[in-house]
């Protein structure tokens, strides 16, 4: 199955979410599913370099696909526009990657 795992604001911040969602998508991996994870924003590294970023800071055996609904980086917490980009954009993306399944966490 192609699995989406969503954050819906950062996938740099440095916390629980992410490490729980690395791991999930590692573990998800490793049972022969296709884990993709799916977020907002970022902010910090850039675009091209967030696989290699997550996968390091996470110490993750494998790359995971990393899509974000904005292709430039993000500053703040705007919930109303992260909320809205979600409604408009998440699910043209989901569909597009042809997911079968999502978690948002």
């Amino acid at each position: 199955m192609k699995i989406a795992l969503i954050r819906r604001e950062y996938i740099t911040h440095i916390d629980g979410v992410n490490r729980f969602i690395a791991l999930l998508a590692e573990g998800l991996a490793k049972l022969g599913h296709t884990p993709l994870i799916v977020s907002w924003c970022y902010k910090d590294i850039a675009h091209n370099e967030l696989e290699w970023w997550f996968k390091e800071v996470h110490g993750l055996d494998s790359f995971i696909p990393i899509y974000t609904l904005k292709a430039k980086p993000c500053e703040g917490d705007p919930r109303l526009r992260i909320a809205w980009d979600w409604w408009i954009e998440g699910s043209r993306l989901l569909h597009k990657e042809d997911v079968d399944a999502a978690i948002v966490k």
